[in-house]
């Protein structure tokens, strides 16, 4: 299951005013919505201001970082045909050493953000006003990787002896075995979700984690069915709520509540 933000362009007036940007103020964009990690990312920015010598490609620096390294790096931009001013910058995406040139260090599941502070407004603007904008893109695993291997879920009592028979009311855990299959740490959500014979969802929780490399650990999420039914309990273990990548297959098991 896989989750997609679209670019983002935000821009802030750092000094009051009731101006509005025109055609000709900067373009911030990363060239994709995501990227996987150990990979190359693209920043452009369309400023005509910057362009300083119709002769010569211009280049200057702009702040990118991630939620792993907050500091970030120093992105140079090197305009793409003297007097374009289109200017493109590589980040490389490094899960494994720190952030050092135009290497980024990041994690799976992390908001890598770029930003632009034009000072070379057109008119309207006043000569000391600027303006922020910012961009962002995921680093998320590629489709066809499943980071984490998962058992097949089990249910247990509070104290997680495994039952074969649930009564209505009874308080329950949906146990699974995680295990990284990586040499890097990998955040994740465990996800319950339990439906009724009418495929109705009654019931969604999750807990968050961090699985370090190659480690294996049980999870539990709990339950309680309300009345005698039979049920559907699917199991969804993702990168992050909010842009969800599968990072298993789903798993589902039919539970008879008496």
């Amino acid at each position: 299951m896989q989750k997609f933000t679209s670019l983002g362009l935000l821009f802030l007036i750092l000094i009051p005013t009731d101006l509005t940007a025109s055609a000709q103020s900067s373009i911030l964009n990363w060239q994709q919505a995501t990227y996987p990690p150990n990979s190359t990312g693209v920043v452009e920015i369309v400023d005509k201001d910057m362009s300083l010598n119709p002769m010569t490609i211009s280049t200057f620096e702009t702040n990118v970082w991630s939620d792993s390294d907050k500091s970030g790096i120093m992105l140079q931009m090197v305009e793409t045909a003297p007097n374009s001013g289109v200017f493109v910058g590589n980040v490389y995406f490094s899960t494994n050493y720190p952030s050092s040139g135009n290497r980024l260090h990041v994690s799976v599941g992390d908001t890598v953000t770029a930003e632009y502070i034009d000072r070379t407004l057109p008119p309207p603007y006043l000569s000391t006003q600027q303006l922020i904008f910012t961009a962002k893109a995921l680093i998320l695993p590629t489709t066809n990787i499943m980071s984490i291997q998962t058992s097949s879920p089990q249910v247990t009592d509070l104290r997680g002896n495994i039952i074969s028979s649930v009564k209505a009311g009874q308080q329950i855990q949906i146990t699974t075995a995680l295990q990284n299959t990586q040499q890097q740490a990998q955040p994740f959500v465990y996800l319950v979700q339990a439906k009724d014979n009418d495929g109705v969802v009654i019931s969604l929780s999750w807990i968050t984690g961090i699985l370090i490399p190659m480690q294996s650990v049980n999870v539990s999420q709990s339950w309680q069915p309300d009345k005698a039914g039979t049920y559907t309990i699917q199991i969804f273990v993702w990168n992050t709520i909010s842009n969800a990548v599968s990072l298993s297959p789903e798993q589902s098991l039919q539970l008879v509540a008496t």
